[in-house]
């Protein structure tokens, strides 16, 4: 059995040759949900709004394939939040609400004490 953590805040990312900057990204852990508008909103994260996190994510991954650019979006995990994964492995699924064209995007998560 697996008890619910508190709050924590989690980063994705999403490459992209177009511009994502105005995109909603909504997540779920179930992805038959995000079609039909459901999940919780993650939060663009805005190139030069918090040079301190603009730093932190620029030493996390290696840059973006040429010709993209890395869009950024942070969400709320944990109890009393829309979406609250359980400890252990989860998968998480995001979907940009604005380009119903690209797939379901989906991240693997570890959740420990």
């Amino acid at each position: 059995m697996y008890e619910a953590l508190s709050v924590l805040t989690y980063v994705f990312a999403i490459d992209a040759v177009e511009d994502l900057s105005s995109d909603l990204l909504k997540f779920a852990l179930d992805k038959n949900v995000l079609p039909a508008g459901g999940g919780a909103a993650g939060t663009h994260v805005v190139p030069g709004a918090d040079p301190l996190l603009d730093t932190w994510l620029a030493g996390l991954t290696p840059k973006a394939p040429k010709n993209m650019t890395r869009y950024w979006w942070t969400l709320l995990l944990g109890a009393g939040q829309p979406v609250s994964p359980q400890q252990g492995t989860s998968l998480l699924y995001g979907r940009l609400v604005d380009a119903p064209n690209l797939p379901i995007f989906d991240w693997r998560i570890t959740l420990r004490n």
